[in-house]
């Protein structure tokens, strides 16, 4: 083989590699509530503007986690909904190359303005109408939100007689329908990195990172034509030459993340959901790293076999989760020995109750978790009981977003007696910079430890993020973190200062 057939083959190899990665990257995410304050009061951000209402039973509009993600619960594969939102308003600039769609014109401008008009006045629309999807008009990329605004217009408080007429002002291209037309759905979820991770005084650690942290893939399939059964598979791939993700996250370099039954879209927008998947409490923090994941205990992003009921009409938004045992085949040995993870092998209760609001993107939620331990494995003999409580809340204010977030966790000793218990408190603001870019910045602090020992831990993050083009994140972030132990009788024995320092770049892929 001379050396032009050479370049041929590796030219093609490369080409290959880079489509099969683009076909991957459909609609797959990580949740950020905070998402949902910034779009609450454009109702354009989930669909064409214009939208008349169900009856309250018939009803889908939420502002909770299924308003964008498969996942109820929130995290991963993204429905249509939250990919119109990511082509059309999560972007600076449009790129048909990478999926983007230009903004939706306003109601007014609408080819099927005068349909919704008519409802209005309480007539009925011909059989043509009925028959025929409209289709919705595009206009520059970053009109003014005002136009948007679910209160600029009256016609969303007025309820449709039947299904007909309210299909008859969607545009073909509207979520609504795809959701309910689509018999497969994939996404992929990729995360680079790249910086430093440092731990000095009672420990030592420098960590270069460069690499991707983790290939996520998702998988919704609808087995029948009734659109409200689904089945969900959602593995992990993690890069093997990232030694800070193989440390910081699990041994293992690939695993099934989640996969689960849901049945949804049922009257008031309710859902049941079976299968290994994390259940919702508190805030999902897209960094595994932070303080409140550590002492929480999500830092190893374990799943739990659960069973779900739940629903969110409109406002309101109800989830309860009964985990039961199963094998604790998501906890590593490194997991094990910090007792930072929570494993998989607990039966116990989650109930997470709040509301989500257009006014100002007012959001609040109260979780609770209780959960007992019969550890497997190397954990043989453990029994533990772990009781958690959260209170969020958050909103907007011109371009500013904020987020607060209380979390209370209590946990039996491992293989000992008396308990150990802490508090962590978190807030985050992000401020809307231009267009899709934010100045974000976080402060915990906590009276334990990560290891919820004796002591005290404080954590400031700070940093830039921005979405160039649908799909597409890039962010900059500082995070530094303090912790005094004050427990000589734990098994750590430690007395003294540790402190981690952060320092990366993340290039986010997820469309």
């Amino acid at each position: 083989m001379n050396i032009q057939q050479k370049s041929s083959v590796l030219f093609y190899k490369v080409l290959l590699g880079f489509v099969s990665l683009t076909l991957l990257f459909i609609g797959f995410a990580q949740a950020e509530p905070w998402i949902s304050n910034r779009f609450a009061q454009n109702c354009a951000a989930c669909h064409a503007p214009g939208r008349t209402n169900r009856p309250a039973k018939g009803r889908r509009c939420t502002l909770s986690c299924q308003g964008c993600h498969v996942n109820p619960q929130g995290g991963g594969l993204r429905n249509t909904y939250g990919k119109w939102n990511s082509q059309r308003w999560l972007r600076s600039f449009n790129s048909k190359t990478f999926h983007g769609e230009k903004t939706p014109a306003p109601l007014v401008k609408q080819p099927y303005a005068k349909r919704v008009k008519k409802l209005g006045t309480g007539k009925k629309l011909t059989k043509k109408e009925l028959r025929t999807p409209p289709h919705a008009v595009i206009s520059q990329t970053h009109p003014p939100e005002k136009y948007y605004d679910k209160f600029s217009w009256s016609e969303w408080t007025k309820d449709v007689d039947n299904e007909s007429q309210f299909l008859a002002i969607i545009p073909r291209e509207d979520p609504y329908r795809l959701e309910r037309s689509l018999s497969h759905y994939a996404g992929a979820d990729v995360r680079y990195f790249y910086g430093d991770y440092k731990v000095g005084g009672l420990d030592t650690q420098d960590i270069s990172l460069d690499g991707f942290m983790a290939i996520d893939l998702g998988l919704r399939v609808r087995p029948t034509t009734w659109h409200k059964l689904s089945f969900v598979l959602e593995p992990r791939i993690q890069d093997p030459a990232n030694d800070y993700a193989i440390s910081s996250i699990d041994s293992t370099r690939g695993y099934l993340k989640s996969a689960y039954v849901l049945v949804d879209d049922l009257s008031y927008n309710s859902f049941v959901q079976f299968g290994n998947y994390r259940p919702l409490f508190g805030n999902m923090n897209v960094s595994h790293i932070s303080l409140s994941q550590d002492i929480s205990g999500f830092s190893g992003r374990p799943t739990f076999r659960t069973l779900s009921f739940g629903t969110a009409p409109n406002i309101p938004f109800l989830i309860i989760n009964y985990i039961m045992s199963s094998d604790a085949h998501g906890q590593s040995e490194a997991d094990s020995l910090s007792g930072s993870t929570l494993g998989n092998d607990d039966d116990g209760l989650v109930i997470s109750f709040g509301g989500r609001w257009v006014t100002l993107g007012l959001s609040t939620k109260l979780s609770y978790w209780s959960s007992h331990r019969e550890g497997t494995g190397s954990m043989s003999g453990e029994k533990r009981k772990w009781n958690m409580y959260s209170l969020t809340a958050g909103g907007t204010l011109g371009p500013l977003i904020a987020n607060l977030e209380m979390v209370r966790v209590e946990r039996d000793r491992r293989n000992a007696d008396g308990s150990d218990a802490g508090n962590v408190s978190t807030i985050e603001a992000k401020i809307r910079a231009w267009k899709e870019a934010y100045i974000t910045s976080s402060y915990s602090v906590a009276n334990t430890t990560s290891y919820l020992t004796k002591g005290n831990a404080t954590e400031m993050t700070y940093g830039l993020k921005f979405f160039p083009i649908s799909g597409f994140e890039f962010e900059v972030l500082v995070s530094s973190r303090e912790e005094k132990f004050k427990d000589t009788n734990n098994k750590f024995n430690r007395e003294g200062t540790l402190k981690i320092d952060l320092t990366a770049l993340q290039l986010h892929a997820y469309f």
